[in-house]
């Protein structure tokens, strides 16, 4: 398994979620809520959320790597502002920012960033995709996430 930044896939995205930055921050920012909204997921765990804290995440890449399991660090927390999870050293390299900002009392924006390592993809599939195809798909799916997220979060009480 290659465990070096190899060719960067690189996505962001933005939404305005209704309801108060503390509720989104506390909900978004905690991997262990991500099997909720992000489909590839079959668990996180994890202890308290703060700089330092290892996480491990299991994952479905595919029919050929149904459970693939990486440790990620929070390296940068900042509490109802973003928080910066990557992957330790002996995993392909994966970034995830996620940011919050205040819009009223009952609106946040979120941003989330990812950037990882397309060699995960050829790990995943057993072939390499074309890099615009990847980039192509990061985006859709991390759409849809932030869709489901919204949701989530504005029928939580």
């Amino acid at each position: 398994m290659m465990k070096v930044k190899n060719k960067l896939v690189e996505e962001e995205i933005s939404i305005v979620i209704n309801k108060d930055i503390e509720t989104v921050f506390d909900f978004f920012c905690d991997l262990r809520n991500d099997k909720l909204w992000r489909k590839e997921i079959n668990f996180t765990t994890a202890n308290e959320i703060e700089l330092g804290a290892v996480a491990v995440e299991n994952s479905y890449l595919s029919k050929r790597v149904s459970n693939y399991t990486s440790e990620l660090i929070c390296c940068a927390y900042m509490k109802n502002e973003r928080i910066i999870y990557e992957t330790l050293p002996d995993y392909f390299f994966l970034r995830s920012v996620r940011a919050v900002e205040f819009v009223t009392a009952t609106a946040t924006k979120i941003t989330y960033k990812l950037a990882f390592d397309k060699a995960i993809v050829k790990h995943g599939l057993g072939f390499d995709l074309p890099h615009f195809l990847v980039s192509l798909v990061a985006k859709s799916d991390m759409k849809k996430y932030i869709h489901g997220l919204k949701t989530i979060l504005e029928n939580k009480n």
